[in-house]
């Protein structure tokens, strides 16, 4: 088999990529620009172990380890884990997000007529139809998908949580609530929204005068949780962190939504999928 090393480090760039934005979706961890282009272009250099040959198992394995270290470096740059538990745990994901896509790759390669496919230590050289690419990253998504649904469904609903909000130049410490039953995404962005039931926030960003919302990075979209339902103003510029009762603290890739408590206490409601 020929072998062209500028195509082989060019598709794992591109694998690397897609691998880091579906942990990012699973994990809703926020990215960086810089480090998602830093990951990429390791991941694509890693790729030229798969052009070293082991004359025997210990070289195997060495070359296995050199690959994880590669992907935990991947994996440490572009999400930064808050822990080595979490770091851990996103390394796994990433290993079986990339077994489950050269898995994928090899079946629809067998099943049509392409001329090339070459794997070795997760690495991936392939020409198959586009098509069939696409229809390979459906299912890697589908696989996501299901795997988050699992994740709610071992949610431990008895701890409690604590939310740091930063807006702006304004910073907020709210009670949070996990509601399984909050699945509010953003039509415009697709991330998960955070409700946040405060009614100094609503009326400092005057978000009952539609006009001005706009201005300030709002918009209007339709909500429903334990806390009512209704039009909810959304935003995407705002930090958010999550704490819970035993300090453990991630930040996520979410958009913030701001209503009404009512003159009651202020509190925050969030999707558990979000720190699971």
């Amino acid at each position: 088999m020929k072998i062209y090393i500028d195509i082989l480090i060019i598709t794992n760039i591109c694998m690397t990529l897609i691998f880091i934005l579906c942990l990012a979706r699973l994990t809703h961890s926020k990215l960086k620009d810089t480090n998602i282009v830093i990951s990429s272009v390791i991941g694509g250099a890693s790729s030229v172990l798969a052009l070293v040959r082991p004359e025997n198992s210990i070289e195997g394995l060495f070359l296995w380890i050199i690959k994880l270290i590669s992907i935990a470096l991947i994996v440490y740059i572009s999400l930064r884990p808050d822990s080595i538990e979490q770091h851990i745990k996103y390394v796994f994901l990433y290993v079986i997000a990339n077994t489950v896509f050269g898995g994928i790759c090899l079946f629809l390669w067998n099943s049509g007529s392409a001329k090339v496919i070459f794997i070795n230590t997760m690495t991936v050289y392939f020409d198959i139809p586009l098509i069939k690419l696409i229809l390979a990253t459906i299912i890697t998504y589908l696989f996501i998908t299901i795997y988050e649904y699992l994740q709610r469904k071992t949610f431990d609903p008895n701890k409690k949580y604590r939310l740091i909000l930063k807006i702006e130049k304004l910073e907020y410490v709210l009670p949070a609530v996990a509601d399984t039953g909050n699945s509010l995404t953003d039509v415009f962005t697709g991330k998960p929204v955070v409700v946040i039931c405060c009614d100094e926030l609503y009326y400092h960003f005057q978000l009952d005068r539609d006009e001005i919302a706009l201005r300030t990075g709002f918009h209007s979209i339709p909500f429903s949780t334990i806390n009512g339902k209704g039009l909810i103003n959304v935003t995407n510029n705002a930090y958010v962190e999550i704490i819970d009762n035993e300090k453990n603290k991630k930040s996520v890739d979410c958009a913030v939504g701001i209503t009404l408590n009512n003159s009651k206490a202020s509190r925050a409601v969030f999707s558990p999928s979000l720190i699971l």
